[in-house]
């Protein structure tokens, strides 16, 4: 999980630990929640994460920082189209 730019009034982190509370409530394993609060190092972490066949995904506030930090990634990039090329916004 990250930490959105706009925090709309609450204190850093605060939102991610509600999201992580309610995970932890459904059932999810805590060894299986990762919090990582700047955009950027979120992303990269979920990145290096993830598995073959693994879906990851991100809802970005800097949307084209954001692609282009995927389409450069390298550590576990799929070679997938769906992750190359130009994003249109």
């Amino acid at each position: 999980m990250k930490q959105d730019e706009n925090l709309r009034g609450r204190p850093s982190g605060e939102s991610s630990g509600l999201i992580r509370e309610g995970a932890l409530r459904a059932g999810l394993p805590a060894s299986n929640i990762t919090v990582v609060l700047p955009e950027r190092e979120a992303v990269d972490a979920a990145l290096r994460l993830a598995q073959p066949r693994d879906l990851v995904v991100i809802f970005a506030d800097l949307i084209n920082d954001v692609w282009q930090q995927i389409t450069a990634f390298n550590g576990h990039a799929s070679s997938s189209p769906s992750i190359q090329g130009e994003m249109n916004t």
